[in-house]
């Protein structure tokens, strides 16, 4: 897949280098894509806290299922103030913006200057992103440098030898799982209507395959693997809302849930490029809340696509004080 070539509109690239040096600092700038465009909607100004003006940039910069580019300062108290490039791209953001975002990160470090950036950070899941995530990113900044004509040429090499499926992945940012020719098959017959129900495993090396443990068109406790994770593609009856159920039980293991996880934004890919549309994803951590969860939400709503946890999260730390926001003002 071609790289897009994203254009940094000018009021953004005005603002990024006067927060490189204002007094007070600006500790973060918020940026969205406008087709090809890289237009800025809002900046937060330092509070004396990193942790606390993370926190706050966390609850108003990032909205579920609205991808955006975000500029993080880790230290504002230096003359060379080093930002890093947040990329947030929720797993129910439509297929072409989680493309244009994964590809367009060079884009914008080529446009702001490769060298104000200390690092890059993709994320999914808001609540991953942590002061030492942050600045984890800085020591291994080194593989995002620009390359030279020849490693330029060896790269293009090694792709040319990779298979469809590894370089469609890698031109995603995910990790190239293949998908068995019956799992295929199943999706197609989901797809024509001769089936309501797939469920999908993935195998150690990678490869994801059709699972037998779900059978007939409704899915339930009794049919759920109740040990390991597993991918349950569903039509419900009443609403026609088609979910993709992410079911990860509490006592599973560690390697798998973190294989499952990785998983499941190239299996959502793969199931849009054969014209499988996800209504919902859910995510499961007991089966026996599954008949609950289904009853709940088999109905149309506004709401397709959003990712619905069941888990309970840890709420945010308060913080010491409200930081600055600073918005767009509309013309």
């Amino acid at each position: 897949m071609a790289r897009a070539n994203l254009v940094v509109e000018d009021e953004l690239l005005t603002l990024f280098v006067e927060a490189g040096k204002s007094d007070p600092a600006v500790r973060w700038v918020k940026a969205v894509l406008n087709d090809v465009n890289i237009s800025f909607v809002e900046k937060g100004m330092a509070s004396g806290s990193s942790e606390d003006d993370l926190e706050q940039m966390k609850r108003t910069a990032f909205n579920d299922g609205e991808p955006c580019f975000v500029f993080f300062c880790l230290q504002v108290d230096t003359d060379k103030r080093p930002w890093v490039l947040i990329a947030y791209v929720p797993d129910n953001s439509k297929v072409r913006a989680r493309m244009l975002y994964a590809s367009g990160q060079e884009d914008v470090r080529r446009a702001l200057g490769h060298s104000n950036f200390k690092g890059n950070i993709h994320i999914t899941d808001k609540d991953d992103l942590t002061l030492d995530s942050l600045a984890g990113t800085t020591k291994r900044d080194h593989s995002d440098a620009p390359l030279t004509e020849a490693e330029i040429l060896a790269k293009e090499e090694v792709a040319q030898m990779a298979s469809p499926s590894e370089a469609r992945a890698n031109a995603m940012g995910m990790v190239p799982f293949t998908f068995t020719d019956e799992l295929d098959a199943a999706f197609r017959a989901f797809i024509s209507g001769s089936k309501n129900l797939v469920e999908a495993k993935v195998l150690k090396d990678e490869v994801v395959d059709i699972g037998s443990g779900a059978t007939g068109d409704e899915l339930t406790t009794q049919n759920m693997n109740a040990g390991e994770p597993r991918f349950y593609i569903l039509r419900l009856q009443k609403s026609g809302n088609v979910f993709l159920v992410f079911s990860c039980p509490a006592g599973a293991k560690i390697r798998d849930r973190m294989l499952y996880s990785t998983c499941k934004a190239t299996l959502t890919y793969h199931m849009a490029e054969i014209g499988l549309v996800v209504t919902k994803v859910v995510e499961v951590g007991d089966p026996e809340d599954i008949s609950d969860i289904l009853a709940l939400h088999d109905k149309t709503d506004e709401n397709a696509g959003k990712i619905i946890q069941q888990n309970f999260s840890r709420p945010s730390r308060p913080g010491r004080g409200r930081a600055k926001i600073i918005r767009k003002s509309k013309a």
